[in-house]
């Protein structure tokens, strides 16, 4: 039997192909999870969050109003330099936050890697299957206020009307409201300064109409 010899060369060769081995299972690793959430969690939870926005009945200008007010807020809060840009985004923010509310729903807030990572794949998930409008219509039926939960509830709670029938000025405050509902209750100073401070009340000067352009 011939004794096995070991070179420099061999050896290297060696320790690279376990090195590539190592590497391929720990990038299926989260490919695997991400799979198994979207088969356990996602998939299931989505003719649910599907419902959630059949109850906005409002026409399209308006929902597109909403929107655009929505997204001009989540720009106007200040950047978190120790993000990368792109997480700074209104969008990756607007999804980051409704992916924490739909993964705490019924459960206590537990501020958990296992909670963070959840929160990734839930906001992963939603930027793949929704486009903004939608996102704006599950941000508007999950957002929470001292109504409970919804936009519609904190239409009828703070103005006696449904969502649909607000101005735009109303709608600025409700949205502003949402991130700190006793700061910014809707009528005090300080939601009329962070209105202005975000070029709410510069949107809300826009003309709306029935033939505007979705981006």
């Amino acid at each position: 039997m011939n004794a096995r010899t070991y070179t420099p060369l061999s050896i290297a060769r060696a320790l690279l192909r376990w090195l590539l081995r190592l590497l391929l299972v720990l990038l299926l690793i989260p490919v695997v999870a991400y799979l198994y959430f979207v088969a356990t969690r996602f998939l299931p939870a989505k003719p649910g969050l599907d419902a959630a926005m059949a109850p906005y009945q409002g026409p399209a200008p308006h929902l597109r109003m909403l929107r655009d007010i929505v997204w001009a807020d989540a720009q106007g809060y200040m950047r978190l330099p120790s993000l990368p840009s792109w997480m700074n985004e209104p969008d990756v923010r607007l999804t980051g936050y409704l992916a924490r509310l739909i993964s705490m729903e019924g459960e206590r807030p537990r501020y958990t890697l296992q909670r963070h990572l959840g929160d990734l794949a839930w906001q992963l998930s939603l930027n793949i299957s929704y486009d903004r409008e939608s996102i704006t219509s599950l941000w508007s039926a999950k957002a929470f206020s001292p109504a409970g939960a919804g936009m519609e509830a904190a239409a009828l709670h703070y103005f006696n009307r449904p969502l649909h029938e607000l101005e735009c000025h109303d709608l600025a405050a409700l949205v502003v409201m949402v991130r700190a509902p006793r700061r910014f209750a809707p009528g005090s100073a300080a939601s009329e300064e962070r209105i202005r401070a975000t070029g709410l009340e510069a949107a809300c000067r826009q003309p709306m109409t029935d033939n505007a352009e979705t981006p």
